[in-house]
């Protein structure tokens, strides 16, 4: 798999309401370095580090809960992404293929989302 994926951040108010906080995209096979690609075993588990999220400031209110999906990349202002592992500019529909993403937290594999916290 050499999907392109990306996280969104939310804090989900107590009413149900959601605002999005900030959000940070990865292509798969540049998950270890970008000067060389690297694609994903199939079937493989493997950890990616979202680091590179938009700055944002906001105080969270009390009772909200945040949200972190994470998602293939499906929009106009990047480039489309077959998962074929091919060059990504030069991959048309027809080199297109289906990539999954389950998310995987358990014991040995802990999942987490860590915020800086500044106290007014």
């Amino acid at each position: 798999m050499c999907g392109s994926h990306r996280g969104d951040l939310f804090e989900i108010l107590p009413d149900g309401g959601s605002v999005e906080l900030t959000n940070a995209t990865m292509r798969a096979r540049y998950r270890e370095t970008l000067r060389e690609a690297e694609p994903v075993p199939s079937g493989a588990t493997e950890k990616f580090v979202f680091d590179n999220f938009t700055f944002f400031s906001r105080r969270i209110a009390k009772r909200s809960r945040l949200r972190l999906i994470v998602h293939s990349i499906n929009s106009t202002s990047t480039a489309k992404n077959y998962n074929s592992g091919g060059v990504v500019a030069a991959e048309t529909g027809k080199d297109a293929k289906t990539a999954h993403i389950t998310v995987v937290h358990d014991a040995e594999h802990p999942s987490a989302v860590e915020l800086p916290i500044v106290k007014p």
